[in-house]
C-alpha cells in the first residue's frame, strides 16, 4: 500500500507552498502521516546503502603444501580491501596486505595502471620459503629470501568496460598499501 502513494509523495515534495497548502486542507490525515513517514524514512534507507558499500573484505592467501621448505613458510597472508564511500561518476578500494609480521623493507618494486608490486625481506623465520600463490587479483612469491606481493586489477573492466586502475600504492607500517578505481 506504501508503494502505492509513492507516486503521491514525490509529487508533493516537488509542490509549490501554494499547491501544497491547497492539497493539505483536503488531503486525507493518513496521507499527511504517509508523507511524514515517508520524508522521515528516505534517509535512512539511503544512508543504510551507503553503510553497507563500506564494508571489508577480508581475503586470505594460504601457503599451498607445494611449497618448498614449506614449514619455513607462513601460513596466509591476510589482504583487507575496503570501498571508499560512493561517489557521482567514480568508485573505488583502499586495500593492505598484511605482510609487516613476515618481511621487511617492504617497497614499491615496480607499478603500471592496472598493477603494483611490492617486494620486502623475509624475516629470518621464514627466509628459507620458496614457491608462489594467487587468488585473484592477487600474487604472492617467496624466492631467495624475499617476498613479492604483486596487485593486478587490469583484468577487471568496470562498468563502462575499462580496465581498473590502481590510483595509489604505498608502504604503511611495512604493508604495502593501495587504492584501485574504476569509473560508472
Amino acid at each position: 500500500m506504501i508503494y502505492k502513494h509513492l507516486g503521491n509523495i514525490i509529487e508533493i515534495l516537488t509542490m509549490t507552498d501554494a499547491k501544497l497548502n491547497k492539497l493539505t486542507s483536503k488531503t486525507p490525515h493518513f496521507l499527511r502521516l504517509l508523507l511524514g513517514a515517508g520524508i522521515i524514512i528516505l534517509p535512512l534507507f539511503s544512508n543504510l546503502s551507503a553503510n553497507a558499500q563500506t564494508k571489508s573484505t577480508i581475503t586470505e592467501l594460504k601457503i599451498s603444501s607445494g611449497y618448498q621448505n614449506k614449514q619455513s613458510c607462513p601460513d596466509k597472508i591476510r589482504i583487507v580491501d575496503t570501498p571508499q564511500p560512493y561517489r557521482e561518476g567514480s568508485f573505488a578500494t583502499d586495500g593492505y596486505a598484511n605482510l609487516n609480521s613476515i618481511a621487511s623493507n617492504v617497497t614499491v618494486a615496480k607499478s603500471y595502471k592496472s598493477s603494483v608490486t611490492w617486494v620486502g625481506k623475509l624475516k629470518p623465520k621464514y627466509a628459507k620459503c620458496s614457491g608462489s600463490t594467487d587468488k585473484g587479483e592477487f600474487k604472492t612469491s617467496f624466492s631467495k629470501g624475499k617476498i613479492y606481493f604483486t596487485l593486478n586489477v587490469g583484468n577487471q573492466l568496470d562498468p563502462n568496460k575499462q580496465a581498473l586502475q590502481v590510483i595509489k600504492k604505498g608502504v604503511n607500517n611495512g604493508n604495502p598499501t593501495w587504492t584501485w578505481a574504476g569509473s560508472d
